[in-house]
C-alpha cells in the first residue's frame, strides 16, 4: 500500500512513516526511559501534525504512553507538555497568516466545511427553527432545506463518499452556496484558498449549531455511520487508478516530471480496486488485533505493579 501512496502526491506515507516511528518511540520510553527519548517524542509529534491536522491527538496518546514509562514526574510532566510547546505556535502562525488572506484567524479554513458537511448528514431528520440561527447562517440553512427537499440523497449516495458528500458533490449546499457568496481577490490556487477561506467561518458557526442543537440526530445519522467506516473503511482513491481519469493535471506531469499528460492504465481502471479488495476486511482484523494487544500489555502492567 505504502507503494501505491508514493505514487500519488500525498502526505500520507511520510505521515504515517512518522506515526510507525513514533510508536516505536514509545516502546523505547518504556524500555529506556531517558530524557533524550522524551524529546524525541515531541519532534516527532511536532513533525507529526506539521504534515497533518489529524496529530493533535498524539500529544493525548502520549500522555498514556509516558505515565506508563518509567520517569519521575518532574520528566513525565516535561514530557507531556514539550509537544504543545511547538504544537501551539504553530497554529497561532498558522491562524495569522490565514486571517491575511480572508480576514478571518482560523487555523484551518477546511475546518468549517468539515464541520458543516457532518451536520448535514442529518438535516433530512431534524426540523431546524430558522429564526434561532446564528447570525449569516440563514441564507446557507435556505440552501440546505431547498436541496433535501428537491434531491435528498439516498443511503447509496452518501455510501459512494463516505463521510465527506456535501464537500465533494458539486450541487450539494456547500459548493453553490460558495460560488454565490465566495470571494477572492488573488488568482490560482492562493485565490481557491481565499474562497473557500471567505464562507468558512459561517460553515463553521452552521455546523456548530446543528450539532450542539441536535446531538442525537447527528450521533445516530453521522458519528455511527463513520464508526462503520472506520473498521471497513471505503477503498476511495484506491478503488481505481488515478480515480479512473486517463491524464493528469500539469503538477502532477510537473512533479512525476512526465513527458505529457497522458497515463496508461494497466491493465484496466479497476484493476487496483481488485488488488486492495480485501484491505477493508484486513484493515477491521488489524484493529481488532491491535486492540488486543493494548489490552494484554495493560492488563500485564497491572498484574506487574
Amino acid at each position: 500500500m505504502f507503494l501505491v501512496l508514493a505514487n500519488c502526491v500525498l502526505s500520507d506515507a511520510i505521515f504515517c512513516s512518522i506515526s510507525l516511528i513514533l510508536f516505536t518511540q514509545y516502546l523505547w520510553m518504556y524500555y529506556k526511559p531517558t530524557f533524550s527519548n522524551i524529546v524525541f517524542q515531541a519532534l516527532l509529534i511536532g513533525a507529526a501534525f506539521v504534515i497533518r491536522y489529524t496529530a493533535i491527538y498524539y500529544p493525548i496518546v502520549s500522555v498514556f504512553a509516558i505515565l506508563l514509562a518509567g520517569y519521575k514526574w518532574p520528566l513525565k510532566l516535561i514530557g507531556m507538555v514539550l509537544p504543545w510547546l511547538l504544537i501551539f505556535p504553530f497554529i497561532w502562525y498558522t491562524q495569522q497568516e490565514t486571517k491575511k488572506l480572508t480576514g478571518t484567524a482560523e487555523f484551518s479554513v477546511f475546518g468549517g466545511w468539515q464541520i458543516a458537511n457532518n451536520a448535514l448528514y442529518m438535516y433530512g431528520s431534524i426540523d431546524v427553527d430558522s429564526t434561532k440561527l446564528p447570525a449569516g447562517t440563514l441564507e446557507l440553512d435556505r440552501e440546505a432545506r431547498a436541496f433535501w427537499k428537491k434531491t435528498p440523497p439516498t443511503a447509496d449516495d452518501l455510501a459512494e463518499l463516505p463521510g465527506t458528500f456535501f464537500i465533494k458533490v458539486p450541487t450539494a449546499i456547500l459548493k453553490p452556496y460558495l460560488s454565490k457568496h465566495g470571494w477572492a481577490n488573488l488568482p490560482g490556487a492562493p485565490g481557491g484558498f481565499q474562497a473557500w477561506g471567505s464562507v468558512s467561518p459561517i460553515y463553521n458557526a452552521y455546523g456548530k449549531w446543528l450539532i450542539q442543537h441536535y446531538p442525537l440526530e447527528f450521533a445516530r445519522h453521522y458519528m455511527w455511520l463513520n464508526v462503520k467506516n472506520y473498521f471497513i473503511p471505503h477503498l476511495e482513491k484506491f478503488g481505481s487508478y488515478n480515480i479512473g481519469m486517463r491524464e493528469v493535471w500539469d503538477p502532477a506531469k510537473i512533479w512525476f516530471n512526465m513527458k505529457s499528460n497522458q497515463i496508461t492504465l494497466i491493465p484496466s481502471i479497476q484493476f487496483q480496486g481488485y488488488i486492495f479488495f480485501i484491505f477493508p476486511l484486513f484493515f477491521m482484523a488489524l484493529n481488532i488485533f491491535f486492540a488486543g494487544c493494548v489490552i494484554f500489555f495493560l492488563t500485564e502492567v497491572v498484574y506487574t505493579f
